[in-house]
């Protein structure tokens, strides 16, 4: 069996960009600027920000959804049977989700006692998508630590990959809290929803909770996990750190510099998911004596075509022949996609992912 015997993906210093670095360096910089609002050399630079990030999701954040598509699917039909409830039961109830919405809209319907309308379906999907997106975000920065710390022979005890983990998952709880301590409603794409619906004071409570339990377990992770392996002579690499150092700056409000948090993280996060895609592709066709120049650049073409088609092109033309902007207020078809493709997303990439896979393992691992 080929195994991967390098200490890196593409390469240390790409590597590190993709990790996370090119996020840390552009958040710094916006942070630095953003004092400087006032100076039309600058503001005109903020105001860019969320025109390029809609042509930055075309090129990064569409395919990296995707494209774990098909690494789940290709797999077989054994593979898919297997996780019946991620890769078929999941889609299948979000669907029926959906079409129930649309056909009963502001329509109240009465199942087992309980009165709800087509609208509050839909805008409970949007909370699923809301509240999982920061699990996903932390599964995947945890993912891309150990598998540095493999290439780097960075030993992590089970305790310690526990507190890792929780400790990322903690601050996703402060972000919910954090963005739920508000009154009044929001809007995605032009559907208007409502904030957690519960009481201020309890929510306020576990904001201020999660805060600090946050900060708690950051310290518990510097001390228990970093400072207690340099003692014993295990140095963590900057590859290693930079996911780490980059989830915070994503995720923690303390840390939030607004523009940078709405428009370039989704960008940031899905180059770093395609760090990992990338290789796993390279390496596959390499393996099969196939050229990645030729294959892999047909691959990147045809996954953004396909991502231009599912997430705008039928979307918008759904909208336009249902006239959904008249009827509903919103484009109806475009907000259903993207919040049907995040949650299908994050139970996919929970089952690629994988280390104990041999893919992952053969491709993606050090031997």
């Amino acid at each position: 069996m080929l195994q991967n015997k390098n200490n890196f993906l593409i390469s240390r210093y790409i590597d590190f960009w993709f990790l996370g670095g090119a996020s840390i360096f552009f958040c710094l910089i916006l942070y630095f600027f953003q004092g400087f609002k006032d100076s039309w050399a600058v503001s005109h630079h903020f105001t860019n920000i969320v025109l390029v990030s809609g042509s930055l999701s075309l090129i990064a954040n569409y395919p990296h959804f995707i494209i774990s598509y098909k690494l789940a699917y290709s797999k077989g039909i054994n593979f898919i049977l297997k996780h019946f409830f991620q890769l078929i039961l999941i889609p299948i109830l979000m669907f029926v989700g959906i079409y129930f919405s649309y056909i009963n809209w502001e329509q109240n319907f009465e199942s087992f006692n309980f009165i709800f309308s087509g609208d509050e379906v839909l805008k409970f999907l949007l909370h699923v998508m809301w509240i999982s997106v920061g699990w996903h975000y932390a599964k995947q920065t945890f993912g891309c630590m150990m598998v540095y710390a493999n290439l780097d022979d960075y030993s992590f005890s089970p305790k310690q990959r526990i507190l890792l983990r929780w400790s990322l998952l903690s601050v996703w709880w402060w972000n919910f809290f954090f963005s739920n301590d508000i009154s009044g409603s929001s809007s995605f794409s032009g559907l208007t929803f409502e904030y957690l619906n519960t009481p201020r004071a309890l929510v306020s409570g576990l904001h201020e909770a999660t805060k600090w339990l946050s900060v708690i377990m950051f310290i518990a992770t510097c001390y228990f996990v970093f400072y207690k392996n340099f003692k014993k002579g295990q140095r963590p690499s900057l590859n290693l750190l930079t996911p780490f150092i980059a989830f915070y700056l994503w995720w923690a409000p303390s840390l939030r510099q607004h523009d940078f948090v709405f428009y370039l993280v989704p960008f940031f996060h899905s180059a770093q998911y395609l760090l990992f895609v990338t290789t796993l592709e390279r390496r596959k066709l390499n393996a099969s004596n196939k050229s990645f120049e030729i294959h892999g650049t047909a691959l990147i073409l045809i996954i953004i075509l396909i991502s231009f088609f599912i997430f705008e092109y039928i979307p918008s033309s759904l909208d336009a022949v249902f006239k959904t902007q008249e009827n509903f207020k919103f484009w109806f078809f475009f907000v259903a996609t993207q919040i049907f493709i995040n949650i299908h997303h994050y139970f996919i990439d929970n089952v690629i992912w994988r280390f104990g896979q041999n893919d992952i393992k053969k491709y993606l691992l050090k031997s």
